[in-house]
């Protein structure tokens, strides 16, 4: 099929195929390179974040990693029970 009609058939026109065709010739003609890569273990020990609860009023439950759920279900409530005067 000619360019001409490739272009017709799809609604394009000459010049855009002409100018994706350089694009597309240019990305096939630069190689990728593969470099070496030395991984080391990181000094600095990994942080694990936590939860922090945002509540009615502004009052901020910050909870660290391996709590314990009854405890947290338990402020929660006392929490949900206080109101301010």
């Amino acid at each position: 099929m000619s360019v001409r009609a490739f272009c017709a058939r799809r609604g394009l026109s000459e010049p855009s195929f002409y100018g994706w065709r350089k694009v597309l010739e240019r990305r096939a003609a630069s190689s990728a390179a593969f470099l070496p890569v030395d991984i080391v273990a990181d000094d600095v020990a990994t942080q694990v974040s936590g939860l922090e609860l945002v509540l009615a009023g502004g009052r901020t439950v910050r909870v660290a990693p391996g709590f314990d759920a009854a405890t947290l279900r338990q402020l929660l409530s006392v929490l949900e029970e206080v109101r301010p005067c």
